[in-house]
């Protein structure tokens, strides 16, 4: 390995707030960022040893249930936080102690350990950064909805759809809620669907390497992915850095750098695919098929199959996976994901009947507007194209610049409709304004993970085969 067992020790130990901080990074990166989403079987991590089932972790951390009332009354605190942009009612839902428990639940550690261990993912923002970005997103465009209640044996976890503003994505998350020492229901674990697995999973998988370099007894027990992600930090924390700076491609390439083992990682290879999508399209699909081939039953596997359909023009297989998805996590919303097949298959009754099912149970997204825009183009029907956009204009404080350059509005602004319209356009401008959202056909089909209906074993999926 080129380093003594003592060095190895002794730099973890100075370094595990900090590693503990780049652990969280990454693990909410991939829970917030990533555009998969999911449903198949658990994945068994490469290379990681001490695995502990959720029942195992709800035994060793004494993990109490929230009844229907607790959790509902959660839902709708969590409701009022968002509506209000309230952070700190937020965060107060959060149960920070209890997921660090979570995380090191089964682990030999002691107390100095969890001491720093603790203030490092308080540093590096864990679950409260997860909220602060949510109400970002939120403020921003996006929106966090409750979907339903999820039964997971004795729990009943709340599930909420996140959607990220301006096409950006969109991604599931289901609250695995407990009763705190004052008995009051609180948020100790998120089931991100994006990774198919628990926040604290993803954390723990990423920690292992520095309890066991903490602890001589674990130490020789290392292997490839854990011993290399502590000689390799520096790099992980240079790419998180990078990317932030918008930096995709020289952080890209610092993924090159890592050693084969580490990037194989889940973790890794997530964060891999977040800075892939801000570059091409071939970056993209390389790091799609990376995760198929070492985690092929990885959960976010139909919604990674969604992109690769989307891209690879398979419009049929792509609406069956999505109606897959649908019956799964049970919400219509997901029906804008195949919007576009439908109507490049000239289905448009088809796209018509999705795009009323998402807008019954989310009436205000102008991603759903947009699609009724190019539902309304592709059937020539310039009387409600006009009639949408004039919408669009006054619902979300939007105008337009010359539809003329746009291609796909050709025939409507060479209708009497279409011309009318603009010329109303420019009538009601007291002066040329900048669009706010390009009136493009693409509407926000950006998926993310999943993990469906109660089964009998976590995580439940969607499609598992």
């Amino acid at each position: 390995m080129g380093l003594s067992r003592s060095i190895i020790q002794h730099k973890v130990i100075l370094k595990v707030s900090g590693f503990s901080k780049i652990v969280v990074r990454l693990a909410v990166i991939a829970a917030f960022f990533s555009p998969l989403a999911g449903c198949g079987g658990s994945a068994q991590p490469i290379g990681t040893s001490s695995e502990i089932t959720p029942s195992e972790v709800n035994t060793a951390t004494k993990f109490v249930a929230a009844s229907f009332s607790e959790t509902e009354a959660l839902v709708k605190s969590i409701e009022t936080a968002i509506a209000h942009q309230d952070a700190a009612l937020l965060n107060g839902l959060i149960d920070e102690v209890q997921m660090v428990d979570r995380v090191l639940a089964g682990l030999d550690v002691d107390q100095a350990f969890r001491t720093n261990f603790t203030q490092g993912v308080r540093e590096g923002g864990g679950l409260t950064k997860l909220s602060n970005e949510i109400l970002g997103a939120v403020q921003r465009g996006g929106d966090f909805t409750f979907v339903r209640m999820v039964q997971k044996g004795d729990e009943l976890r709340p599930l909420f759809r996140l959607t990220l503003p301006q096409s950006g994505g969109m991604n599931y998350h289901e609250l695995v809620i407990s009763v705190d020492a004052n008995k009051q229901p609180r948020i100790a674990d998120i089931y991100v669907y994006l990774s198919g697995e628990l926040l604290s999973q993803s954390i723990r998988r990423l920690v292992l390497p520095s309890v066991a370099a903490a602890n001589a007894g674990i130490l020789a027990k290392l292997t490839g992915v854990e011993s290399e992600l502590i000689k390799n930090i520096g790099t992980i924390e240079k790419i998180n850095e990078l990317t932030s700076a918008q930096k995709y491609q020289e952080a890209f390439d610092l993924f090159g750098t890592l050693p084969e083992a580490l990037q194989k990682d889940k973790t890794v290879l997530l964060t891999k695919l977040i800075v892939a999508q801000n570059l091409n399209d071939a970056d993209y699909i390389n790091v799609i098929r990376d995760l198929e081939r070492n985690w092929p039953e990885d959960a976010a596997r139909d919604f990674r199959a969604l992109d690769l359909l989307s891209l690879q023009e398979q419009h049929s297989e792509l609406i069956k996976t999505v109606d897959r998805l649908i019956a799964g996590i049970q919400d219509p919303y997901l029906n804008v994901l195949k919007v576009n097949s439908l109507l490049a298959l000239n289905r448009v009754d088809d796209a018509r009947q999705a795009v009323a099912q998402a807008k019954a149970v989310s009436p205000n997204r102008v991603d759903i507007y947009w699609l009724e825009v190019s539902i309304a183009l592709k059937a020539l029907d310039h009387a409600t194209t006009a009639t949408l956009l004039s919408e669009i204009g006054e619902k979300f404080g939007m105008v337009f610049d010359d539809l003329t350059s746009v291609h796909e509005y050709a025939e409507f602004v060479a209708s009497d409709i279409g011309r009318e319209w603009m010329a109303e356009q420019t009538a009601g401008q007291a002066q040329p304004a900048e669009p706010v959202e390009s009136p493009s056909l693409e509407p926000a089909t950006q998926p993310t993970p999943a993990e469906p209906q109660p089964a009998p074993a976590e995580p439940q999926t969607p499609t598992e085969k």
